[in-house]
């Protein structure tokens, strides 16, 4: 399962045009990843989460979350955060 969402991954990034940073074939990949929008072009946060709550958890040590996109592989849509405990599906994932 955590193969599949790293190549999922990785062919959703090549063809958004999102960088990918070296180092991210080496772990699993779980089913939630962030994008960080304030890199050119936009970059793939190398590490991945299998639960809502750590993505959660992440956010919340961030200064600024809301240039962060999280992408849910498992129900293909991008994801919104509260800015305080949750995530809630927005967008289904282009491509």
């Amino acid at each position: 399962m955590f193969e599949s969402y790293k190549t999922s991954i990785e062919k959703y990034c090549s063809e958004m045009g999102i960088d990918v940073p070296i180092g991210f074939e080496r772990r699993a990949a779980g089913r939630f990843a962030a994008i960080d929008l304030d890199k050119s072009p936009p970059r793939l946060i190398a590490i991945t989460w299998s639960k809502e709550a750590e993505v959660v958890s992440y956010l919340q040590t961030l200064e600024s979350a809301d240039r962060i996109t999280i992408l849910d592989f498992k129900d293909c849509c991008q994801m919104t955060f509260s800015g305080k405990t949750s995530l809630h599906r927005s967008t289904p994932l282009a491509g």
